[in-house]
């Protein structure tokens, strides 16, 4: 009988952890549902800033081939139900602006730092865009000279 106490505290938290779970999931599958609209914008990044000890902030940044930002939105909320939420004013700035300290934006320094996440995120990918890019061309100019040397020697 003095067993029943522990037994219901352990079963309290089982049940609570498994609710927590499946909230946790519904929460990540509206957040990517959005981010999936977000990319008939642009190209979508998400960046984060803060601590697991601090409240962090996530935002998602959409820009177009111009690196122009089209839309910013930011998870905000505590809890789970916590969803993302537009963040005005920076639309129609290049993506660069972001970096300039110079500059004042409309959001906090957080938000700032989880867009500068999410931007650096775009310039990496445009890196490797630029060096695959870069690779291909030198490919292709050496098989062009491979070519062009090779048909030189079967002409002599």
């Amino acid at each position: 009988m003095q067993n029943y106490p522990w037994q219901f505290i352990i079963l309290a938290m089982g049940i609570a952890w498994t609710i927590q779970y499946v909230l946790a999931y519904l929460q990540l599958k509206r957040f990517y549902r959005r981010v999936s609209e977000l990319r008939r914008l642009g190209t979508v990044s998400t960046g984060k800033a803060g601590s697991a000890w601090r409240r962090r902030v996530f935002t998602v940044l959409v820009v177009d081939r111009d690196r122009i930002i089209q839309h910013v939105e930011q998870l905000s909320g505590w809890t789970v139900f916590a969803n993302l939420k537009p963040l005005t004013g920076l639309e129609g700035r290049p993506m660069n602006d972001l970096f300039d300290d110079s500059l004042v934006l409309p959001v906090t320094h957080k938000q700032l730092l989880a867009l500068r996440n999410a931007a650096e995120f775009i310039i990496q990918l445009d890196d490797k865009k630029k060096a695959k890019q870069k690779e291909k061309e030198a490919e292709a100019q050496e098989s062009e000279e491979n070519s062009i040397s090779s048909s030189s020697a079967s002409i002599t």
